[in-house]
């Protein structure tokens, strides 16, 4: 099943001086409030991103919680767990400075047919910022195993873990892994994923920028894109299916077959940095699987 266009966006915020201040909700459960309580949050939040609840149902707020990074110094989460099936989980993320003032609003998909379970602010040595980590479980469909019991068609029985930077003005999807912390490969056959941020306006140049910067988030963007499922150039594209963009396809034709950037990823390989490290070594070996051309 084809995901639409509709359910694939990201929606960002550019909001320019807004003031709202949460100071009142930071370390709280938000999951814990009232329904008036959640109701008076949800509308300030409104009036924040016009567009906040646009997708059937409102994203459920998490928490705000210090997330240090450049100008951002507090960062709110609210989590839409995907109510219905066939259906996509998503996420929102507000930036604030040190006055509460709006730096940027992110929509995120975070996974088609799967169902939120879980979500952590974590911290770790060789990302200096702190990152969200979400973790999802199938909404099938399912199949019988040998051994009577059912599992997931389409995704890892043990679930499927996404971990994510925010910056002032990017969101960045750092890794997606199955439950066990095994790597795997993010799918960008869609006109937009239905797992991390849009990447449809990112340029050749963008792409070669994140992987020659001196900072892991810009390589690991890069990293994650670049060993991930894409569509070839020749695919045929029909009408009113969501489809990678032919212009998408072919830089990342372009890219995949460049020995300069096969020997950056090679560089990267040997990082000691062990997030550069594995997300390299995954997409060296995801370079020998051809995009897809045929159904």
């Amino acid at each position: 099943m084809v995901l639409t266009t509709f359910c694939a966006c990201l929606l960002l915020v550019s909001p320019g001086a807004i003031h709202i201040d949460l100071g009142q909700y930071v370390g709280k459960d938000l999951t814990k409030l009232s329904s008036k309580e959640t109701t008076i949050l949800t509308s300030k939040l409104k009036a924040i991103n016009k567009h906040s609840g646009d997708w059937l149902m409102a994203a459920d707020p998490f928490w705000v919680k210090p997330y240090r990074m450049g100008k951002i110094e507090w960062l709110y989460l609210g989590i839409n767990p995907c109510h219905m099936t066939p259906g996509v989980t998503w996420f929102e993320a507000y930036t604030f400075d040190a006055n509460w003032n709006l730096i940027k609003a992110f929509t995120v998909l975070n996974g088609y047919r799967q169902f939120f379970e879980s979500q952590k602010l974590i911290e770790d040595p060789w990302i200096d910022q702190p990152l969200v980590k979400i973790h999802n479980q199938s909404a099938g469909p399912f199949i019988k195993a040998k051994n009577g019991s059912y599992k997931p068609l389409f995704h890892p029985e043990s679930g499927i873990t996404t971990i994510y930077a925010f910056e002032e003005t990017n969101a960045t999807l750092l890794s997606i892994q199955d439950g066990a912390g095994n790597l795997i490969a993010n799918s960008y056959t869609l006109e937009k994923p239905a797992i991390g941020p849009d990447i449809s306006r990112r340029t050749r140049k963008d792409w070669l920028q994140d992987l020659k910067a001196a900072d892991p988030v810009r390589n690991l963007a890069f990293l994650v894109w670049i060993s991930g499922q894409h569509l070839s150039s020749s695919f045929v594209r029909e009408k009113n299916f969501s489809r990678e963009p032919v212009g998408e396809s072919l830089t990342y034709e372009q890219l995949v077959s460049d020995p300069t950037v096969i020997n950056a990823v090679k560089t990267l390989a040997k990082s000691p940095n062990p997030w550069l490290k594995r997300q390299a070594e995954f997409a060296l070996k995801q370079f020998s699987v051809r995009p897809i051309d045929k159904d």
